[in-house]
């Protein structure tokens, strides 16, 4: 098995874009962090409503 580079997983990574649900805003805020050190793009949403609304209007390649 062959490893993969930090700089080739962030080369990946950095072109997608993604939709984090997370109703502790504390903890929200820190994923947050890390995820947009890793993703172009990264909307947080504390509930369905709210992901449903974002996922209506943008296109997303990882919804956690």
């Amino acid at each position: 098995m062959s490893k993969i580079s930090t700089d080739m997983a962030l080369a990946f990574t950095k072109g997608l874009k993604i939709l984090y649900v997370e109703d502790d805003i504390v903890l929200q805020g820190q994923i947050k962090e890390l995820f947009e050190i890793l993703f172009s793009n990264v909307t947080v949403a504390s509930d369905g409503a709210k992901v449903f609304a974002y996922y209506e209007q943008e296109v997303f390649d990882i919804l956690i």
